[in-house]
């Protein structure tokens, strides 16, 4: 019996997370593109995108704590989807205007950016709820949504021109709230009803931080993730600008997505497969170590080919991270706060990567160019390495934490 709900849960999540990546692609992937048309430079872009994390670093732990306690995932993701709606046409709306296009950006990015970590944790609460539920699965559909999109965003945008791309990405998020709707939900783990069932007293925020501030492991991992999340943010903004220097379109911008989405899917499908023969820990120095790869990957890729095939190596980094990340938080924290753990390592070490990795990386392409402040992100991203294998060096039962 329990198989069936199981089974269920993890085709609506699938299609969740497929849907919500898909849309997250069509406006985030092809927003520097659509920006440059435009004449924005790219230290003006990477400030916004600076802005953006700083206010996610804000809001999202703000968010995750309030799926915790009050509102349920479901129903936080429909707010979020409904709202992005009329948010994506304030860009096009006000693309003149900087001021009043940087707000609208970094408005989006407060209501999107965080599907991820709402997805992930609501896949784990179902399965502890039926069982049969594949994380796997559920996020590797996530990375062939944001495949498909890219290839067929970009195809259609060399078509018919960029400028469609709010109209599409309206339909998509359309489409995620119907799917949100129509997957089951699960009870905030922190709200006072649940924790007097378990005995438990309900955390408040300020406790939350001070228990995650306090657990040495936690602290080094989100120390770890800032130093390599340079060269992820970096990448990740800056990549349209390397296919633009070796001579590509947004045709080539969505092969290389694609590409990029594609590697991620079969380690993430196979995760229940191959995680049982090794230890988290070492699941994540493997899956960290690659990030080191991809970056010097990128910096040494000669031609335009390369430079898209080099996208292989999001499958042996952030297709492992992930859902290691995602059984790590739950092995090294409170379960009543996993989500705000979660959304903290995304928002404030993503926040502080985002200010060196677009902010100052913007600025360092306009000095230097690119290739130099590629070079500088990968030091950077091995200082990160060292920072989680001093991790590794911290037993669990030395972080102090009760489950």
């Amino acid at each position: 019996m329990k198989g069936k709900p199981g089974k269920r849960a993890t085709v609506f999540l699938a299609l969740g997370n497929a849907v919500s990546n898909g849309g997250v692609c069509i406006y985030f992937g092809f927003l520097v593109m659509y920006l440059s048309q435009y004449g924005y430079t790219e230290s003006w872009i990477g400030l916004v995108m600076m802005l953006c994390a700083l206010a996610n670093m804000v809001s999202q732990p703000l968010i995750g704590y309030l799926t915790d306690t009050y509102v349920p995932n479901k129903q936080m993701l429909i707010i979020l989807a409904a709202a992005s709606i009329p948010i994506g046409f304030f860009l096009p709306a006000s693309v003149s205007i900087p001021v009043v296009a940087a707000f609208s950006i970094i408005l989006l990015s407060i209501t999107e950016q965080i599907y991820g970590p709402l997805f992930d944790v609501w896949t784990v609460r179902l399965n502890e709820r039926h069982g049969g539920v594949d994380y796997g699965i559920t996020r590797g559909f996530g990375s062939i949504g944001y495949a498909l999109a890219a290839m067929i965003a970009g195809k259609c945008f060399d078509a018919v021109g960029i400028q469609w791309m709010f109209v599409l990405h309206a339909v998509v998020m359309g489409l995620l709230i119907v799917v949100v709707a129509l997957t089951e939900n699960v009870p905030c783990d922190n709200q006072k009803t649940v924790q007097e069932t378990n005995g438990q007293q309900r955390v408040s925020m300020a406790k939350a931080l001070s228990m995650l501030a306090k657990n040495k492991k936690y602290m080094l991992f989100l120390f770890s993730y800032l130093f390599i999340g340079v060269g992820m943010k970096f990448v990740g903004l800056f990549y349209p600008i390397l296919i633009e220097v070796k001579g590509g379109t947004e045709g080539d911008l969505g092969i290389g997505l694609s590409i990029m989405s594609l590697s991620e899917f079969p380690f993430m499908f196979l995760y229940s497969k191959y995680s049982k023969h090794f230890s988290i820990e070492k699941l994540m120095m493997f899956s960290l170590g690659m990030y080191v790869v991809r970056d010097i990957a990128m910096l040494l890729a000669p031609n335009l080919l390369m430079l898209e095939l080099a996208q292989v190596t999001q499958g042996l980094s952030f297709g492992i991270f992930l859902p290691a990340f995602l059984f790590y938080m739950n092995y090294i924290t409170p379960r009543r706060i996993t989500t705000t753990a979660i959304t903290i390592v995304g928002s404030a070490g993503g926040a502080l990567a985002s200010v060196a990795g677009t902010f100052l990386g913007g600025i360092m392409v306009e000095q230097l160019g690119i290739y130099p402040s590629m070079l500088c992100c990968t030091g950077l991203a091995v200082i990160g390495f060292g920072l989680y294998l001093a991790s590794m060096k911290v037993k669990r039962d030395e972080i102090g934490i009760t489950v």
